[in-house]
């Protein structure tokens, strides 16, 4: 699942094969490779490298991954 807020940043959920879960944003991709894969991926299996981070939001803190760069998994 991936979308885009504000003008250009894609948010998504990654999800791990044991089902685990962690929010991710790529910020100002939108129109890039990278945006485009991101929306297009669709459950499909994707290495992904970023940083992990604290995000802090309207009061509630969550560690979420902030994307650079993705690729899609061969198989």
């Amino acid at each position: 699942m991936a979308d885009i807020v504000g003008s250009d940043h894609v948010r998504c959920v990654l999800t791990g094969p044991d089902g685990g879960r962690l929010k991710a944003i790529a910020f100002r991709v939108a129109g890039e490779d990278l945006g485009r894969a991101l929306l297009a991926s669709r459950g499909a299996a994707l290495h992904v490298a970023g940083r992990l981070k604290l995000d802090s939001w309207q009061g509630r803190d969550q560690v979420q991954i902030q994307i650079e760069d993705a690729a899609f998994a061969a198989g």
